[in-house]
């Protein structure tokens, strides 16, 4: 079954081509509006409403009423259409301004049509009330919004199929009252004083009244049933709406739980690649490591191999020379007895002749010999007075400022072994050691502060030596006898009897040495200028009388420490092949591995700085203090290292710049020209040769020489 906007439209379909063609519509067709009003243009609208409201006023006996009515309310119907708002009552007051235009209706009538629609939009299609306001106006004259219809006051309007409310009439107190649909009646235009055309008989209009109100009920039942069709499609609308939505929902959720699940485990992907990454590049670095090691062991093979062929090579040449030079040698001493044995008898003559005049001329040499040896003993004593040359290592010759590495490391040892004992006998006094514990504590801060300023250096030394010299008054604890802990004497001091001092006082300038080793090892491995503070602290603190005992110092237990530390000072040479060999030179194992190059170098450099701060003090400018560790112990490790090029390591290259960087210029001032060409052969010879072995010590010690060509000195 159709919707009831298609039944109207046939209906009005018929009724157009019924009046266009001057016939009558079928009697059981519903009246209704006429021709396809959507296809025609505003002019076009207005023209035929015109056309109709004049035929209204030349004949309008011979008129349908209820015809007109309907085709009316489908040309304003279609007139509306042109509106450019949406809003109905804009729609409205657009037709009334176009039937305002083409002179339909005044502006004051429009203005109350307008009201009337506004107020009657819910009952009456406010084109119908348009419409039914026209014909009204036409068939019966003056203005019937304005004032009642005094010739036909009970007019009634005639029902319009489609709209809500279907009928209004008119009265002296209201124009327009809108009647509900039980109050509409159908009344023939008999009821209006109007007499039906002769072509139109009474029955066919009730006729159609009865099909009109059958049409009525059907287009009711439609409505409600529409209206109820419509309802239930919103209901199923807004169900499936919820529904889309919770399933959009439900999907959003489900996407998000499934990018959550995708990211961790991204990363726990990334993770795992990572960890991946880190063995892969451990296992390389470590298989690296090997194939390092590896080859620096078959080089240092090599290189073993080839000094020992040189050497055998070497070895043999001297060999085949020595054996040449004894036969020359005999030979040349066969030709001088031959020689002497011809000579014999007139050299016996001459011998007897000469002998008296030999005698005299030796008798006078010798008196000038001794006066000349006088002479010069009291000019060594002077210079070594001045230059602060003070105490030497007594060597096996008895000769001062002469050393002896065999009888220098056999004293340290013993030297050490008595210091142990000390610390032994002060450990288990647990009184002594409780007292002179706290002083140690507040010392070994000290050496950390050093800066490089001299009122700092001074504080510091201040500082100890106050320190010492209240132990060493106290007379506390046992007595030792102090030269047991001195190994330099100096010829020039008088010879006194063993003076005793306080064995705490030795254990404290012990503690003192282990600070200053600790120090240089943190420190002066890392940078070569700390190393100098360290050392003027040091040594003059200790060559002050107040610390003295039997006018000699006890700077030999500073040294100690830093030779036990460091082999290089012991004189140790290379090389450093087997595990022997690296343990004599100082290597250390941690948890079965060998130390790193960087990490044993840095060591020794540290502790060679250390010394060559104690020992390459310059005392020539000080009056009232002898240096107690004078320059010459630092010229003879120099001299014995570079007396042994070829068994040196690159350790041994990279010590001896420590030492000329903390020391070289102080040694070069102290001995002059002598100073001067040590440091040159260091920086010549002796580099090219650790250059030549592609030492990176090497070439250390050739970039220095190429500083000390560029600023004249090495700090």
């Amino acid at each position: 079954m159709g919707s009831p906007l298609s039944e109207r439209k046939q209906v009005q379909s018929t009724y157009t081509k019924s009046y266009q063609s001057g016939t009558r519509a079928p009697e059981n067709t519903p009246a209704a509006a006429f021709a396809d009003f959507e296809n025609m243009d505003r002019e076009a609208l207005g023209d035929e409403i015109k056309k109709i409201l004049q035929g209204l006023e030349e004949n309008a006996d011979d008129r349908n009423t209820q015809e007109i009515i309907y085709r009316l309310e489908a040309l304003i119907g279609g007139l509306r259409g042109y509106a450019e708002s949406d809003n109905h009552d804009n729609q409205i007051q657009f037709v009334l301004e176009e039937l305002t235009n083409i002179g339909a209706i005044q502006v004051d009538a429009a203005q109350r049509v307008l009201t009337l629609c506004q107020r009657g939009k819910r009952r009456m299609s406010q084109t119908a009330i348009i419409s039914r306001w026209l014909v009204h106006n036409r068939l019966y004259g003056g203005d019937t919004g304005a004032t009642p219809n005094h010739k036909f006051p009970g007019w009634t309007s005639i029902f319009t199929p489609g709209s809500e409310i279907r009928s209004f009439t008119t009265s002296p107190s209201s124009p327009f009252v809108f009647q509900s649909p039980q109050q509409q009646k159908f009344l023939p235009l008999q009821s209006r004083s109007f007499y039906a055309s002769p072509s139109r008989p009474s029955k066919r209009k009730s006729d159609m009244a009865e099909s009109i109100a059958s049409l009525r009920k059907k287009l009711d039942a439609l409505h409600a049933r529409s209206e109820a069709i419509e309802q239930a499609r919103r209901v199923n609308a807004v169900r499936e709406h919820e529904r889309m939505m919770r399933q959009y929902h439900n999907q959003v959720q489900e996407g998000h739980n499934k990018v959550k699940v995708e990211m961790t485990l991204d990363t726990q992907l990334q993770r795992l690649l990572e960890e991946r990454k880190a063995q892969e590049e451990a296992v390389r670095q470590a298989k690296l490591r090997a194939e390092e090691e590896a080859r620096r062991q078959e080089e240092m093979r090599k290189e073993a191999q080839r000094q020992r062929q040189a050497a055998e090579a070497a070895a043999r040449q001297r060999a085949a020379e020595e054996e040449e030079r004894k036969k020359q040698e005999e030979a040349a001493a066969k030709k001088r007895v031959q020689e002497r044995v011809q000579e014999e008898a007139e050299k016996k003559a001459r011998e007897e002749a000469e002998r008296k005049a030999q005698e005299a001329q030796k008798k006078q040499e010798q008196e000038v010999r001794e006066k000349h040896e006088a002479a010069a003993k009291e000019q060594a004593l002077a210079q070594a007075k001045v230059t602060g040359e003070g105490v030497a290592t007594v060597a096996p010759t008895g000769v001062y400022g002469r050393k002896s590495l065999e009888s220098e490391n056999a004293a340290m040892r013993k030297l050490l072994a008595a210091l142990k004992d000390v610390r032994i006998q002060v450990k288990n006094n647990r009184d002594l050691f409780k007292a002179v514990n706290v002083k140690r504590r507040a010392l070994n801060p000290k050496l950390g502060q050093l800066n490089g300023e001299i009122a700092q250096t001074n504080l510091v030394r201040n500082f100890i030596v106050n320190t010492l010299a209240e132990i060493k008054g106290s007379g506390v604890g046992p007595m030792v006898d102090a030269s047991i802990f001195q190994l330099n004497r100096d010829p020039r001091l008088p010879v006194k009897p063993p003076a005793q001092v306080p064995l705490v006082f030795v254990w404290m300038i012990n503690e003192l040495g282990k600070m200053v080793v600790r120090q240089v090892e943190a420190e002066s491995a890392v940078s070569i200028k700390t190393a100098n503070p360290i050392g003027v602290a040091v040594v003059s603190s200790l060559a002050r009388d107040l610390l003295l005992a039997n006018g000699r110092s006890f700077i030999d237990i500073i040294i100690a420490r830093l030779w036990k530390k460091c082999p290089i000072l012991q004189g140790v040479l290379g090389p450093e092949e087997t595990v022997g060999q690296r343990m004599a030179l100082g290597w250390q194992k941690k948890a079965g591995e060998w130390e790193g190059d960087e990490q044993h170098i840095n060591r020794m450099v540290g502790y060679c700085a250390g010394f060559a701060a104690i020992a390459g003090r310059n005392f020539m400018s000080t009056q009232n203090l002898n240096n107690p560790y004078p320059p010459f112990n630092l010229w003879f490790i120099l001299a014995y290292m570079a007396n042994n090029p070829e068994r040196l390591t690159n350790t041994h290259f990279f010590c001896i710049k420590a030492i000329l960087e903390v020391s070289g210029d102080a040694l070069r001032k102290v001995y002059g020209p002598q100073g001067s060409k040590l440091a040159d052969i260091i920086m010549g010879q002796l580099s090219q040769f650790g250059v030549k072995q592609q030492f990176a010590g090497g070439f250390g010690l050739q970039a220095l020489a190429a500083k000390f060509e560029n600023d004249k000195k090495f700090s």
